[in-house]
């Protein structure tokens, strides 16, 4: 799989473990983006001459493409500039609601921490977070006791967490919150990048968000799913949303292009589908099963080394740390074996102190382009720079 991979062709020796941060970009990213901004390159919806024309039916179809593989209606996505955008958006829309209340979990990535808290301080209404539960990964019983209250309007919480690699039971959850009245909004940004088979619409959750550039895909393209748009005002305005301005009065376009202000992320869009077809053709599925088999050697390799794992380090990532050692010393010492890592709190500080991890974790995190050479050799130079530092 690394020869589909052109840095691996400049850097051979390189041992990459930050995809849960940003993916690298295959040889079908580069190839489709660059072919767009040669050959293809004209506003999207804009202009009716031909490269215009073609320029917008390419957006659409990757628009298709990308809701195929979703496994819901063109029609109930937009684009975004990434998963925080999309959320942000989202919150934008509730502040025009009346709101009772919003639960969140301590597991959530700060994009899906802030918004909510910032939303529940300024329309002064309930905000709950829920315990991360290391069976289970919801706490089903807080959640359930909370939503019995008829305070919660909606729950956004993160599909697979970005420090734990581990997910729980989706339809449950979503089934939870449906019981009681209450709209989900689900993270996918770690979930669409380890999950091979999605089908929003038999999960059946009101939202979903994610980044393409975890996905292998480009920067600056996100996806944001809505079950039911025209429950939401758009939260922005401007060119591209519009059916009519008039002097004292405006309409706005159908969802999603009423979602959609200001020039499309045209490139970006199209590099995304053609990266999810060419995932399909290389059959995914198998992919994260070998990548999953390589996370659980790591996590045992690590553990032998002394590490402290936090969580189950199920599917995609192993965060960890060392008694006596700094994370950041370590990940800095691996970077200079040109081995990528990443140290810190990883924009969850909430879950690293419900875990009683006051100080920073060094986090490996996989993609399909990982070997078990990669694996060994990772083990080997953490052992070496441990004995180092210790």
């Amino acid at each position: 799989m690394k020869n589909n991979f052109p840095i691996f062709t400049k850097n051979p020796e390189l041992r990459y473990f930050d995809s849960a941060a940003t993916a690298l970009k295959p040889q079908v990213l580069v190839d489709s983006i660059s072919n767009f901004y040669s050959y293809e390159n004209a506003p999207v919806h804009r202009a009716g001459y031909l490269l215009a024309g073609n320029a917008s039916e390419k957006y659409e179809n990757a628009r298709k493409t990308i809701a195929n593989y979703l496994g819901v209606s063109e029609k109930k996505i937009a684009f975004t500039s990434g998963a925080t955008d999309a959320i942000n958006k989202v919150a934008i829309a509730y502040s025009q609601k009346k709101l009772n209340g919003i639960l969140i979990s301590e597991t959530e990535h700060h994009s899906n921490f802030l918004p909510w808290m910032n939303l529940a301080r300024t329309k002064k209404c309930d905000f709950f977070i829920a315990p991360y539960n290391s069976k289970t990964f919801y706490d089903f019983e807080f959640i359930e006791e909370k939503l019995k209250t008829k305070k919660i309007n909606l729950i956004a919480i993160s599909a697979m967490s970005n420090v734990l690699g581990q997910t729980g039971d989706l339809k449950k959850l979503v089934d939870l919150a449906h019981k009681y009245g209450a709209k989900i909004l689900l993270d996918g940004a770690q979930h669409i990048c380890h999950s091979a088979e999605i089908n929003l619409e038999k999960l059946g959750c009101d939202f979903y968000v994610f980044s393409g550039h975890k996905l292998y895909a480009p920067t600056g393209i996100g996806v944001l799913y809505i079950k039911n748009p025209e429950d939401l005002e758009p939260p922005f305005l401007g060119g591209g949303m519009i059916e009519n301005v008039e002097k004292n009065n405006y309409t706005t376009a159908d969802f999603p292009k009423s979602w959609e202000a200001g020039t499309p992320f045209s490139a970006q869009a199209i590099g995304l589908a053609e990266v999810m077809k060419w995932l399909e053709k290389n059959n995914f599925a198998q992919l994260i099963l070998e990548e999953e088999k390589l996370v659980k050697m790591l996590k045992k390799g690590l553990k032998k080394l002394g590490a402290k794992i936090l969580g189950t380090a199920e599917k995609s990532l192993v965060s960890c740390s060392f008694e006596g050692v700094n994370s950041n010393d370590l990940g800095t010492m691996l970077g200079m074996k040109n081995i990528c890592v990443r140290a810190g709190k990883h924009c969850a500080h909430p879950l690293h102190c419900a875990l009683n991890f006051s100080k920073p974790t060094l986090r490996f995190s996989l993609g399909i382009y990982n070997t078990k050479e990669d694996i060994e050799v990772a083990l080997k130079e953490t052992k070496n720079t441990l004995e180092k530092l210790k």
